[in-house]
């Protein structure tokens, strides 16, 4: 256990031969472990062990405690549902669909896919993809996965004549799975350019011998059935209160359009889940921001003078 990495890791964590990298962010006594690159378990949880020995409340979110249990729960952590990750097996046709099949092969014909990464990629297409995306003018949420292009993702792109319509960034979870993170669509992009991108990441971790493509957490929305604690209630009746600021609904109807399996994930929460806790993640993770914005323009909007 101590010198290998065999347990399921948090989303957008990875494993990284050579490089043990907790990131963590303090708030109101509270640490926000948000995704990290470790090389072995032993790390981990020396590190736990020594700001649990500090007395420091402890919060993980992505977790799936049957991968987790084995770990946290000795340390006394407590597990909250709180979304659910997209999984493709990436072995099975699951693109089976007419409608999606169609919109596969739309996107196809604008354009051509190649993977790329920070050595190759035109920094000035993808700037210019990233100033015309969809919600290039949003504040963007931080630490909740990765948002650069760096060593530990790769980028598929869409490229048409001097542009990019579309790219998706993946990160490599664990030696059979990897996992979506950053997904990108310029402004007025045609139709069935991210469902092409899907179907040929999902085909070439198929061909690379990967198990299974994640495309990542929906939050608050939770398959286990008969929750009744407070707090995870209450947590997921405040973020579909959110719902004008995260449209979790419609990032949930594009990621099953795919037909994935659906798996809860979680809070994991040392000593248990607190308000102090909650609000490291709501103000780290730049969500604070983003309410803010979309209830200044839902005000504009409603203003008589607009």
């Amino acid at each position: 256990m101590e010198n290998s990495l065999k347990i399921e890791l948090p989303l957008s964590w990875t494993k990284s031969p050579g490089e043990n990298n907790l990131n963590i962010l303090t708030s109101f006594n509270s640490c926000w472990i948000s995704f990290s690159e470790i090389e072995t378990i032993g790390y981990f949880r020396r590190e736990l062990q020594n700001l649990i020995s500090q007395n420091k409340k402890i919060i993980i979110r992505g977790v799936k405690p049957e991968n987790m249990k084995s770990l946290l729960s000795d340390l006394n952590f407590k597990f909250y549902p709180i979304g659910s990750e997209a999984l493709l097996d990436t072995s099975k046709d699951l693109f089976e669909k007419k409608s999606l099949k169609e919109l596969i092969k739309r996107g196809q014909r604008h354009g051509r896919i190649r993977e790329k990464n920070i050595s190759n990629l035109d920094w000035v297409k993808y700037t210019d993809l990233w100033l015309n995306s969809a919600h290039a003018e949003e504040p963007k949420l931080k630490y909740l996965y990765r948002l650069e292009v760096d060593k530990h993702c790769k980028i598929f792109v869409m490229s048409a004549k001097d542009k990019y319509l579309g790219a998706v960034t993946i990160s490599k979870n664990n030696p059979t799975k990897y996992q979506a993170e950053l997904i990108l669509r310029r402004k007025n992009a045609p139709v069935g350019i991210m469902e092409a991108l899907i179907y040929h990441i999902k085909e070439e971790l198929f061909s690379m011998g990967v198990k299974s493509f994640s495309l990542g957490e929906v939050p608050f929305v939770i398959k286990e059935k008969g929750i009744h604690n407070f707090i995870p209630l209450t947590l997921n009746a405040i973020g579909r209160g959110l719902k004008f600021a995260y449209n979790y609904k419609g990032l949930f109807n594009f990621k099953n359009k795919f037909n994935p399996l659906w798996k809860d994930v979680y809070l994991a929460a040392y000593p248990s889940l607190r308000p102090g806790m909650m609000f490291n993640i709501y103000s780290n993770s730049n969500l604070n921001d983003l309410v803010l914005y979309k209830l200044l323009k839902l005000g504009g909007k409603l203003s008589p003078h607009n």
